[in-house]
């Protein structure tokens, strides 16, 4: 996916710097307290229809699970406008 190959090298320079400061304990995901979750947050232009972004999430989404080797369920992402 051309999404993977233009942004990874990207992607893993931002993840070390935006890494939580927090103990593990802090989270729960999954109903599993101390496990982590990849996130994610992008903007878009408003009145970008909505199967658009639909498509902006699934490939952010596959895009952390193949970089950071992660079930695609624990990931979690917002979509802003």
């Amino acid at each position: 996916m051309q999404l993977a190959q233009e942004y990874s090298r990207r992607v893993l320079r931002r993840d070390a710097a935006l890494r939580s400061r927090r103990p593990r304990e802090c989270f729960a995901v999954a109903g599993e307290v101390g496990r982590q979750a990849p996130y994610f947050e992008f903007r878009v232009l408003d009145g970008r229809p909505l199967e658009e972004r639909r498509r902006l999430m699934a490939g952010f989404t596959e895009l952390l699970v193949r970089i950071l080797d992660v079930q695609p369920q624990l990931v979690r992402g917002l979509c802003a406008s």
